[in-house]
Formats: structure tokens, C-alpha cells, sequence
């Protein structure tokens, strides 16, 4: 019996594609999803000109990713986490 699926988001058709699969699986096991996006390590920019908006644009990405990956789901009977991770995919 699956408990737990974790479904890593980058925005590509492909990952909504796979969030899909996943919700379908969640709702037939009622297992836990958890939404993953990780953005782009910050340390390639760090001690930079404009690190903290940068920082912080990275974050809103992932977020709008995350958030259209709640609003594709539409009603759903199972428990949602979301993980917003700095660091590679």
C-alpha cells in the first residue's frame, strides 16, 4: 500500500504531467502528497549586487509553480504537503 508520494514540480508540462499520475495514485491509497519544487542554489550569487532580490525572485517562482500544481489538483481528499527547497534537483 503507498503512504506517502513526493512529486518534484519544475513548471514543465512533464512534471504536471506526472503530478496527475501521482494525485490519481494519492486519492485511490488516500497517501500523502507531498509538492516538491527545488530552485536554483543561491551561492552563485552570493555576496552579489542584488542577492537578496534575486534570492527572493527564486522563491516566487517556485512558489507560482507550487500553487498551479494546488489549483490543477482541484478538490482532492487527501493530505498536501509543499516543500520549497533551495539546492539542485
Amino acid at each position: 500500500m503507498i503512504q506517502l508520494i513526493i512529486v518534484a514540480l519544475d513548471g514543465s508540462e512533464h512534471s504536471f504531467k506526472a503530478l496527475d499520475y501521482a494525485r490519481e495514485l494519492a486519492d485511490k491509497f488516500s497517501a500523502k502528497l507531498i509538492l516538491l519544487h527545488a530552485y536554483h542554489p543561491t551561492s552563485d550569487i552570493r555576496g552579489g549586487e542584488g542577492f537578496d532580490k534575486m534570492v527572493a525572485k527564486r522563491k516566487r517562482s517556485g512558489e507560482k509553480i507550487i500553487k498551479e500544481a494546488l489549483k490543477r489538483m482541484g478538490d482532492i481528499s487527501f493530505e498536501v504537503e509543499e516543500d520549497l527547497l533551495e539546492g539542485p534537483a
